[in-house]
Order: structure tokens, then C-alpha cells, then sequence
């Protein structure tokens, strides 16, 4: 048995949702508000999107909610556009229990590609370095974008001064800045500048 599906193991369920997950929240007996409100993010979640090409997952550590997932699948590959976790839950391995889910169901038994989508260059977070433990690959593109000439003009001037601006605690405005400078670093990488 391998490490992914030992670690699955200790989720004791892993589910694919749908309006019946009201039930679930109704009689989960958790008294954990941080809980209760994801289970309710999750059930809100499914009505709003219920006419789309959505699918959502969830694991579950005894009758607590630990995580939960909404995918976009399309013809020939799924995109996981919605992933949460209670913090709690997270040394009972379940976000690898779900991304295992995944694999087997999208991947293994439908021959789907599975990605994670997109995500801003501002989205900060350490996923993606998560799912490259889990054999996830990065696939590169080039970025091609065209600025007004005003913004064009005020991104090259400041360009130099990046990794200063980059220092500065990121605040509204500056935040953008500093998204926009690094954007442009990426551009210019690509052989795009």
C-alpha cells in the first residue's frame, strides 16, 4: 500500500455531495463553530451552483467536517476551483485524503486530466507546493499582456526598484503595485519584454 493511500485511511470517509449534504449538516453534532459555519460555506456553495457542471467532494474525520472541494469538470479534464480545510483536521492528513479521493475517482477511473486551475500571481499561498509533493506538475505558458500606455510607462520606471517596492508591507494600493511589478517580472521571463 502506498504512503498517499495509508494516509487516507485515517479519514474515516470521503464522499462525493450533493443536496443531501443538508442532512449532514443538521445532524452533525460538533459543537466547533468554525465547523459548523465551513459545513454551512459548503451546503451554501452547492445551491448556489447547482445547474452548472459542478461536482463537490468532501472528507470527514468520524462526523466533523475536515475539508472540501468543488470541481469543474468539463468533457476532458477537471478543474478544482473551491478547496477549505479546518485547521483541526489537518494532521489527520485530510487534504491528502482528498486529493487522493480525486486522483482515483478523476484521474484513475474516468481518465480525466486533473488540474488546479488558475490562480492570480497575488494568490498567495503554499498549495501548489503541496500538490508538486503529490506528484502534480507545473504546466508553463507564455503571458502575453498589453498595458495602457500610462500604466505601460509608470511599470518600467518603477521595474528597477522592484524587489525594494517588494519589501514594503503590502497595503491596498501598494499591494497592487507589487502584484503588477511581479506580473511584469513574469513577463519579462517569458522573452515577452
Amino acid at each position: 500500500m502506498n504512503v498517499l493511500a495509508k494516509m487516507s485511511q485515517r479519514a474515516t470517509r470521503f464522499v462525493n455531495l450533493t443536496i443531501v449534504f443538508s442532512l449532514v449538516i443538521s445532524s452533525m453534532p460538533c459543537h466547533d463553530v468554525k465547523i459548523r459555519r465551513m459545513a454551512a460555506d459548503y451546503y451554501d456553495m452547492i445551491i448556489r451552483t447547482s445547474d452548472g457542471p459542478f461536482e463537490y467532494w468532501a472528507v470527514f474525520i468520524g462526523d466533523n467536517l475536515a475539508g472540501y472541494c468543488q470541481c469543474i469538470v468539463e468533457e476532458d479534464h477537471v478543474v478544482t476551483d473551491v478547496f477549505k480545510f479546518h485547521p483541526a483536521f489537518l494532521k489527520q492528513y485530510s487534504p491528502y485524503a482528498l486529493i487522493t479521493g480525486l486522483i482515483r475517482h478523476y484521474q484513475i477511473g474516468r481518465g480525466l486530466t486533473l488540474s488546479n486551475g488558475s490562480r492570480s500571481v497575488a494568490h498567495d499561498t503554499t498549495f501548489q507546493d503541496f500538490l508538486l509533493k503529490l506528484g502534480f506538475r507545473k504546466l508553463f505558458c507564455s503571458l502575453n499582456i498589453v498595458y495602457q500606455p500610462w500604466l505601460g510607462t509608470t511599470l518600467n520606471a518603477l521595474y528597477p526598484a522592484r524587489k525594494l517596492i517588494r519589501k514594503i508591507p503590502s497595503t491596498g494600493h501598494l499591494y497592487r503595485l507589487q502584484s503588477l511589478l511581479y506580473q511584469e517580472e513574469l513577463r519579462r521571463a517569458c522573452g515577452a519584454g
